[in-house]
C-alpha cells in the first residue's frame, strides 16, 4: 500500500505560502500560494496565485498538496477577514486530465472547458 504523502506549510511573508510535499523524508512536490496585495472591489476579494508542482504525481502527492492548501487558504481568509478568490488553471494536458476532479472535492467550480477551477474562501 503507498504511503499518504507528509505536508509542511512553509511560510515566505505574511502572504505567500510554499507547502511542501515529502515521501520517506525527501521533498517530492510543492504547492506555492501567493495572496495578492491589492484588494479586487469588483470580486470583493483578494486574488490567490499558486503553482503546484509534483514529481510523483500517482502516488497522492497532489491529493496531499492541494488538501494541505485548502486549508492554508481558508485559514488566510480569516486572518485577513477578506474573501480570497481562488483561480487554479490547468495549463498542461496532463494537469487538465488529472487534477480538476482533485480540487471538485474541495468545493471548486470547473469552468465549461474544464481548464480552470475557482472557489472563493469567505472570511
Amino acid at each position: 500500500m503507498p504511503q499518504k504523502p507528509e505536508t509542511r506549510v512553509e511560510q515566505q511573508n505574511d502572504r505567500s505560502f510554499r507547502v511542501v510535499a515529502y515521501l520517506d523524508g525527501k521533498p517530492v512536490g510543492r504547492y506555492l500560494i501567493g495572496i495578492d496585495q491589492d484588494y479586487d472591489p469588483l470580486q470583493d476579494g483578494f486574488h490567490v496565485a499558486s503553482t503546484l508542482f509534483s514529481d510523483l504525481p500517482y502516488n497522492g502527492v497532489a491529493r496531499a498538496l492541494i488538501e494541505r492548501s485548502v486549508e492554508v487558504i481558508q485559514r488566510m481568509a480569516g486572518e485577513l477577514k477578506a474573501d480570497l478568490i481562488h483561480d487554479e488553471a490547468f495549463v498542461n494536458p496532463v494537469a487538465m486530465k488529472k487534477l480538476p476532479h482533485l480540487f471538485e472535492e474541495h468545493g471548486y467550480r470547473l469552468d465549461r472547458n474544464g481548464w480552470k477551477a475557482t472557489k472563493i474562501y469567505r472570511h
